[in-house]
Formats: structure tokens, sequence, C-alpha cells
């Protein structure tokens, strides 16, 4: 046992990983990433409508992504893209092996039946 002062320290020593699943913001930060990369923080948050910062910096601490540069936009923004832990983590051989967008089915979310249509004469 140690001291709670001490644990940054050790942790870091021991190269202790948090073991918590990804919530939901990091799933669909880390999505957009993957799909978009190389993609700039004010393009995932154009798309998630949300700001980013927290997430982005929790996926970086957890070496999903990376920074893979600036772009030549003005104001050099960083450029994110996915890691090799990334690849291992979801048992991905290249990033091509991502299922295309079109595979995914929209989810139907009706309830009950539709009503008729009433035909005018």
């Amino acid at each position: 046992m140690s001291k709670a002062a001490y644990f940054e320290t050790i942790a870091q020593h021991l190269k202790l990983e948090n073991k918590k699943k990804l919530s939901r913001s990091m799933m669909e930060t880390l999505s957009i990433i993957a799909y978009k990369q190389p993609v700039i923080k004010s393009e995932i948050e154009h798309i998630r409508g949300v700001s980013s910062d927290y997430t982005i910096q929790r996926l970086l601490e957890k070496e999903l992504i990376e920074i893979n540069g600036r772009s030549k936009t003005p104001g050099r923004p960083l450029l994110y893209g996915t890691s090799e832990k990334f690849m291992n983590f979801f048992g991905l051989n290249d990033i091509n092996d991502l299922p295309r967008l079109k595979e995914f089915k929209p989810e139907e979310n009706q309830i009950g039946e539709l009503a008729p249509v009433e035909e005018s004469e």
C-alpha cells in the first residue's frame, strides 16, 4: 500500500491504465475521428454539436488517438487520427477494416402500427 498522494507517480511508473469502458461521448468522438481522419477539433464539434475538448483529451490520454500534424487552414489547428492502440483495441488490421457507413441500417423506432391513410374522394 502507498499513500494516496503518491498514486499518480506510482501509476506513471507502473504504467497503470484506467480500465473503464468508453463513454458514449468518447465513442462518438472516436468514431468521427476514425471515419474522417485526419480531422480537426472544430469539424468534430460541428458533427457532434457540442464541445469535444474533454473527450479528445481523454482519448489522447488513453492513447486511442494521436496528433497527426497541423492543418494548413488559418490558425493551423491540430489534426487527429487513430493510433496503433486503437487498432489493437478494436481488433483491426487496417483502417479499411472498419465497417462502411452503408452497412449500418437505421433503427426503426416506431411504437405500434402506422395509422391507415384515408383517401378523400
